[in-house]
């Protein structure tokens, strides 16, 4: 259901037209892990070839999970509901930042660091 809405919201942004079910963006409703219990609305997704994709690892469950979802222009609808691509809200800066440190101190401080 999920790929049929993302390949409309596709096609109506191909044919320069507005984007239909906006609401879209705002919906749990993209898979994020293997076995697809958890869902994320497109606007809390990281496009996992993105500059700010290194922020974040598997474990936190912002990317798209799926063969299906990784063709480009189901990216592209993904995108216009919001997944980010090259800017994080502040909020989510700083839970990085946050996650970077707990890393740095508990965990594996190269991974870190790199």
């Amino acid at each position: 259901f999920v790929l049929f809405l993302l390949d409309e919201v596709f096609e109506e942004l191909s044919a320069e037209r507005p984007i239909p079910y906006p609401s879209l963006a705002h919906l749990p409703c993209v898979p994020c892990s293997p076995q697809g219990t958890i869902l994320r609305c497109p606007s809390e997704l990281v496009e996992p070839s993105s500059t700010v994709a290194k922020l974040f690892d598997e474990d936190d469950h912002r990317f798209p999970y799926g063969e299906d979802l990784k063709k480009h222009k189901r990216q592209n609808a993904l995108k216009q509901l919001g997944m980010m691509t090259d800017c994080l809200p502040w909020e989510l800066l700083l839970e990085r930042a946050k996650s970077c440190e707990e890393l740095y101190l508990e965990k594996d401080p190269n991974k870190a660091l790199h």
